[in-house]
């Protein structure tokens, strides 16, 4: 009877070996989980869909982004009318399809308060017609972001209008 689970013990362990992680595997994981480098960089996000809020704070953080996140836009100005003290933002990526407030009128209306004039703002859509830019252009977008889109491409875009704000 012992040697009967002995075998059984040998015969399974096998299999697990072909499983192990190799070294560069290991690495890799640790590269993936690095602590991000910070950057200082505060990004406001206005989004009504929970799934591209975690997403975008998710991958700004991972890059050393602060996040502030908001569902609508009336509860991003509210906050901030509510705390006058808090730091302005680098940066906002902003919905076009909010409740209550559409993205184009949030932009509006945060880039008459002289405290947000030089804050470059995003727009993230799933409309990508020459008319929808042309419209985020003239409320005062810097840059336009259809959905779906790639971490890539919203690090990109992050990156860039960060630039230009310096």
């Amino acid at each position: 009877m012992i040697e009967s689970r002995l075998k059984i013990r040998l015969s399974t362990e096998r299999p697990f070996r072909q499983f192990a992680p190799s070294f560069s595997t290991i690495s890799a994981v640790r590269q993936e989980h690095r602590l991000p480098v910070p950057t200082g960089k505060l990004v406001l996000l206005i989004d009504n869909s929970p799934t591209i809020r975690h997403i975008v704070e998710r991958t700004l953080r991972k890059e050393g982004y602060e996040v502030l996140s908001f569902r609508d836009g009336i509860e991003a100005m509210r906050w901030f009318a509510e705390q006058p003290e808090a730091r302005t933002p680098d940066l906002m990526l902003v919905g076009v399809s909010l409740p209550k407030m559409d993205g184009y009128e949030v932009i509006q209306r945060f880039k008459t308060k002289p405290r947000f004039a030089h804050t470059t703002c995003i727009v993230l859509s799933q409309r990508d017609s020459a008319l929808d830019k042309l419209r985020g252009h003239l409320v005062g977008a810097n840059d336009y972001i259809t959905k779906p889109f790639t971490t890539q491409q919203l690090l990109a875009a992050v990156q860039k209008g960060l630039a230009g704000n310096n």
